[in-house]
C-alpha cells in the first residue's frame, strides 16, 4: 500500500487550501503547484457557496419557515387525507359496500368522525345542506387548500426580515 503524506494547510489571502506535502516537493516529480491559479480556480467552484453576512439572516422568518414546511403543513395535509377518507366511508356505509355494522369499519368512522366533526360543524351551522347534499366537507377542503397552499405561504414571503 503506497504512503500517502499528510495534509499540509496553506494560508493565501485569507483562504485555508489543503494541499498533499507531495505536490510541493520537487524531489518525487511532482510540479510545483501554483497557489494563486488554485485559488481562483477554487473560488469559481465555489461561488454559488458564500458565507451570509451577519444581516442576510432572518432567525424570525426561517422559524416561521420552518415551522410551517415542518408542522402545519403537514398537518394540514392530514387533516386533508381524513376529509377523503370521511367522506368515501360515509359513500360506503350509504350505498351499503360496508355493513354500518362492521366493528372495525365503525370505529375507523368514528375516529375519523370525532376529529373532523369539530370543524365541519361551524360551517354546518353557517351553510345549511341542500338537500341531501352537504357542501361543508367541499368548502373546508377549499379552506385547507386555500389556507395551506395559498395564504400562508405569502404571509411568511410577507413579513419582515
Amino acid at each position: 500500500m503506497q504512503h500517502v503524506p499528510p495534509l499540509r494547510a496553506q494560508v493565501e489571502d485569507g483562504r485555508v487550501s489543503r494541499l498533499r506535502q507531495a505536490d510541493f516537493s520537487e524531489k518525487r516529480g511532482f510540479p510545483k503547484v501554483n497557489l494563486r491559479s488554485f485559488h481562483i480556480a477554487e473560488s469559481r467552484a465555489f461561488s454559488l457557496v458564500r458565507p451570509l453576512k451577519w444581516k442576510e439572516i432572518r432567525p424570525v422568518q426561517d422559524l416561521a419557515l420552518a415551522l410551517y414546511q415542518y408542522f402545519v403543513y403537514p398537518i394540514l395535509t392530514l387533516i386533508l387525507f381524513a376529509l377523503f377518507a370521511y367522506v368515501i366511508m360515509s359513500w360506503l356505509f350509504t350505498f351499503n359496500v360496508l355493513s354500518p355494522y362492521g366493528q372495525i369499519a365503525r370505529q375507523i368512522y368514528s375516529m375519523l368522525e370525532s376529529v373532523l366533526e369539530p370543524l365541519l360543524r361551524p360551517i354546518r351551522n353557517t351553510i345549511p345542506p341542500l338537500g341531501q347534499l352537504d357542501l361543508s366537507v367541499f368548502i373546508l377542503a377549499l379552506l385547507i387548500l386555500f389556507f395551506r397552499d395559498w395564504l400562508f405561504p405569502q404571509l411568511l414571503f410577507a413579513m419582515p426580515g
